[in-house]
């Protein structure tokens, strides 16, 4: 009995701090900060849900529709290395023309409207990282569907970390945020409105604190999180290579120096004066760095990678978030968007949430 002890005071410790990491891994994933990508014009073939959300109905797809984009939709600017006709979102995998790589930014820009061009977005989700030195896998799916201002989305998570399997369920309508955690002793929910918690994130832009920094929630969708590191990190560096078979673009992106400066407030006059300052003081629970890998045929995200010692030929992985077997077919079930607490009490984290951004409820 005296040896089992240690082990389950380990476990519990481990499901603690799998909380936590949840958390992390939350604002990792939806970095939540405005852009200087124009958003995609409004989309007036976009109709309502057909079934008005019943619970296992199905959302409707345009008559004029042909799946995920329709005829006519806006598509994301290709560069000059493109063959007249730009690239498709919807085309097959196949291997692309040998390629020119356009400036990293541009392929950032263009990766942000190939998420938001898409009306529906459905994927297998994984998660690789460590936690206190052990190694951290999380697998589920992920569903989007834009029907309005706000994204809908489902996020579920499974992770696990030795033998603590701890899980996550995030689920918007477009207008509540659900978040759901189960750790092995414990149950937690949460709600946000999504419209105050949006609103607040673009009245803080420019001026969010440092340890609000990574903890915007999954407001927004993929596009959101693009937008976030659109608009945080500096790409500088693009190759070409290779990600689950397919030909992609690599880039890499570090802090840009406002950013930089308010996490580390010890250095910002050398930060902001072009002086060499030392990375290796962010808190360890941040990044350097990012990497991404984009789709060369169409600009879709398949990888993030968020580093220590990005700019490393050998960077070391916090977390690195994939997708696999993307899809922008519809329709979606709108069941997936919807999420009933039950007998399950939760909190309300909106006043909260806008108060961390420094904007009064």
């Amino acid at each position: 009995m005296r040896t089992k002890l240690p082990i389950l005071l380990a476990l519990v410790l481990m499901a603690i701090a799998a909380g936590y990491w949840l958390r992390l891994l939350d604002s990792l994933r939806w970095n939540s900060s405005p852009s200087t990508v124009p958003p995609p014009a409004p989309r007036a073939d976009i109709p309502p849900i057909s079934n008005g959300g019943t619970p296992g109905g199905t959302v409707g797809v345009p008559a004029s529709g042909t799946g995920g984009v329709e005829r006519g939709a806006p598509r994301p600017t290709p560069h000059a290395g493109y063959p007249p006709g730009g690239p498709t979102p919807n085309a097959p995998d196949r291997e692309p023309p040998a390629l020119t790589p356009a400036k990293p930014q541009m392929l950032v820009d263009n990766a942000v409207l190939a998420v938001e061009n898409q009306r529906y977005i459905s994927a297998e989700i994984s998660e690789e990282g460590e936690l206190f030195g052990r190694p951290m896998a999380g697998v589920g799916h992920y569903f989007e569907m834009r029907n309005g201002p706000i994204p809908m989305i489902h996020l579920d998570l499974t992770i696990r970390v030795d033998s603590v399997s701890t899980s996550l369920m995030q689920v918007c309508n477009g207008t509540t945020f659900w978040t759901y955690r189960k750790l092995p002793f414990a149950e937690t929910l949460s709600k946000l409105d999504a419209v105050r918690a949006i609103t607040a994130l673009e009245q803080a832009a420019g001026r969010m604190p440092p340890g609000a920094v990574m903890s915007s929630p999954g407001l927004g969708g993929l596009g959101r999180l693009m937008r976030g590191l659109n608009a945080r990190f500096d790409f500088t560096s693009v190759q070409g290579d290779v990600e689950e078979g397919m030909p992609v673009w690599k880039l890499t992106g570090v802090w840009k120096a406002e950013v930089l400066a308010r996490l580390l407030p010890d250095q910002k006059d050398a930060v902001a004066k072009g002086r060499s300052y030392d990375t290796s003081r962010l808190s360890a629970r941040l990044p350097d760095g990012v990497v991404i890998f984009l789709r060369q045929h169409d600009y879709f995200p398949l990888r993030i990678d968020y580093c220590r010692g990005a700019s490393k030929s050998a960077p070391r992985c916090l977390l690195s978030l994939k997708f696999k077997d993307v899809s922008f077919n519809g329709p979606i079930e709108s069941s997936q968007f919807l999420f009933t607490p039950g007998s399950l009490e939760y909190s309300d984290r909106t006043d909260e949430f806008v108060r961390s951004l420094g904007v009064t409820p």
